[in-house]
């Protein structure tokens, strides 16, 4: 599994781990939780983000996790650059959730139908 590391969840991921055959892979962020002396003081709960992050730091730096993150790239960002760029949405023109819910849905109708109708 490939993720972004804006949903990286240490706890998540050793159970996920532990009770599959699924490895996950994920650019780590960096810890930022330093004391008026710049001593960090990590709670258990930060000790044990810390260790999958130096988990994911080693995996994402190993060949495979090169090869699985570059090809995240293409396959994630690819949709986002054509939905910007051709279909030119560059930002949302409702508020509330419901409403921005359902121009996104629109969008994504937009950018799947033209792959429906050439299949």
């Amino acid at each position: 599994m490939i993720a972004d590391s804006g949903y990286e969840n240490g706890q998540a991921v050793a159970e996920l781990e532990n009770q599959s055959p699924i490895k996950i892979y994920y650019p780590p962020r960096r810890i930022h939780n330093r004391s008026a002396s710049g001593a960090t003081r990590l709670s258990k709960r930060d000790k044990l983000r810390a260790q999958v992050r130096c988990l994911m730091q080693q995996r994402i730096d190993s060949e495979r996790g090169r090869q699985l993150l570059q090809l995240r790239k293409i396959w994630a960002e690819g949709c986002f650059a054509t939905i910007r760029g051709v279909l030119g949405f560059e930002r949302f023109r409702l508020r509330g959730l419901f409403k921005v819910q359902t121009e996104w849905l629109l969008v994504c109708l937009g950018f799947n139908l033209p792959k429906l109708a050439r299949a």
